[in-house]
């Protein structure tokens, strides 16, 4: 079956979100078996991100299974027209809105925003690294916490800003960061 043709996972949850199926749109590598999908900006999930362009996503085979060491792990890339001035701060507050915007959609229970939390830190001029506390409202149904690694970069040969974020639930050693961190934008950026 074609790429094209496999509805992604977010959009089979829910009608809400702007899905685009068009191969031109997907800007990551896709190792075999993992699942893409691409959302358009603004989400209607996260209306508070004010951004244009695209985001692409990867998930892992084993993501919606919670005894799989894949679980909830995925990488995707947000290509914005806008500059998103990155800091700490300012990622705390959009993966706020971000994950509690995607998990109070799918929840059928109202959550509680004050429960989703995120903290990062400055690793580099381009990294942060972080956790998310939030709801995981498509599997377990239970609290979780997500690593994150993100990384920001200009692509002057498509003229966007790129903000690559790996997401796992597993200790940022574990062998799933270097399948993340591999699976990279498939335009050279020069």
């Amino acid at each position: 079956m074609s790429t094209s043709k496999i509805i992604p996972f977010i959009c089979i949850v829910t009608l809400f979100i702007q899905c685009k199926e068009q191969n031109p749109s997907h800007l990551l590598s896709t190792p075999i078996n993992w699942k893409t999908e691409t959302l358009e900006f603004p989400f209607e999930f996260a209306p508070d991100l004010k951004y244009t362009g695209i985001s692409d996503i990867r998930f892992a085979p084993g993501w919606k299974d919670a005894q799989s060491m894949e679980y909830f792990s995925y990488t995707f890339l947000w290509a914005l027209n806008e500059n998103p001035k990155l800091s700490a701060k300012k990622l705390e507050t959009e993966m706020v809105s971000y994950f509690f915007g995607l998990m109070d959609m799918v929840s059928p229970d109202k959550l509680d925003k004050q429960k989703t939390n995120a903290f990062f830190e400055k690793v580099d001029e381009h990294t942060y690294i972080g956790k998310v506390l939030t709801h995981d409202a498509f599997i377990t149904k239970k609290n979780i916490k997500l690593n994150l690694i993100v990384t920001h970069s200009y692509c002057p040969t498509i003229k966007k800003h790129y903000i690559k974020f790996n997401v796992s639930p597993q200790h940022i050693n574990h062998k799933i960061w270097s399948t993340l961190e591999h699976i990279t934008p498939i335009t050279p950026c020069k």
